[in-house]
């Protein structure tokens, strides 16, 4: 119909993702230990997890079930089964605080 003459959106530039995106950066541990003060238990013992192992949340960390949890064992770790990468099944280490907040976290709440 031709109702408009000239694309208002035709002047405007692509964004440039690369410079404008954030870096990612890793937590202090005083950042840390301030985030979870203010966290419920259970998002504490993820950002645990998380920050310690380098899982990734939805596909390997939330995923998680406790038979692919190795708390007894030495070094104790996690088995990963479906990642996003191409390594697919693969351990991850747990460092001897994860492996406490993990060990606090099935006594609460594993029979």
């Amino acid at each position: 119909m031709r109702l408009i003459s000239h694309n208002p959106c035709g002047d405007v530039g692509k964004l440039n993702e690369r410079r404008d995106r954030r870096r990612a950066r890793p937590l202090t541990y005083e950042e840390e230990d301030r985030v979870k003060q203010f966290s419920p238990l259970w998002l504490s013992v993820l950002i645990t997890l998380l920050a310690d192992t380098g899982l990734r949340v939805k596909k390997e960390a939330l995923s998680l079930k406790w038979f692919d949890v190795s708390l007894d064992s030495e070094p104790a770790c996690i088995r990963i089964v479906d990642s996003k990468t191409a390594a697919g099944v693969r351990l991850a280490g747990l460092t001897t605080h994860c492996r406490d907040v993990l060990a606090c976290w099935r006594e609460l709440f594993v029979l």
